[in-house]
């Protein structure tokens, strides 16, 4: 594998960098889990999505498919987009956490905060975005070339424009 420079990438840096990025989005997981355990008496802030704790489940499930694909087979697209997904939904979940902590429980520092609870606003569109985009990637590992949708016809017609 070549990276953009020019300098070879060999199959054991990509699997050190995949599961060094399992472990990124492992932590992120983690330090979301402790503040949804000192939160726990918060409830959610109105208009939450699902309910609480559920992007820490996507970090670790998204991130170990992720590794276990991108560890084995570095030049597969769709492992890679799995821990991208993985790192946006634990930095997701952390965020939303701390926020609740912060803002909602009234500990920690307000400031960081109310920054923190501004991220899971518009951070679960790349998340989404990545999961859209492995839809595209799967059968192939390979994105669509431009103007590859061919009209099929249905065999039976085809075949009477042949007998005639």
């Amino acid at each position: 594998m070549v990276a953009r420079g020019g300098e070879v990438v060999t199959s054991r840096s990509a699997r050190r960098l995949a599961w060094g990025l399992w472990v990124v989005a492992a932590t992120l997981a983690a330090l979301a889990l402790v503040y949804l355990v000192l939160g726990r008496s918060t409830p959610p802030p109105p208009g939450s999505f699902g309910f609480r704790g559920f992007s820490i489940i996507f970090a670790l499930s998204f991130g170990t498919v992720g590794a276990l694909i991108a560890s084995r087979q570095p030049r597969n697209a769709i492992g890679w987009v799995f821990l991208a997904v993985a790192l946006v939904s634990g930095f997701q979940e952390l965020t939303q956490q701390f926020g609740i902590y912060a803002v909602l429980s009234g500990h920690g520092p307000l400031g960081l905060g109310r920054f923190a609870a501004w991220f899971p606003s518009w951070i679960w569109i790349p998340a989404t975005s990545g999961v859209m985009y492995l839809l595209l990637l799967y059968p192939g590992d390979r994105r669509p070339a431009r103007g590859s949708g061919r009209k099929h016809e249905h065999p039976q017609r085809s075949r009477k424009r042949d007998d005639v």
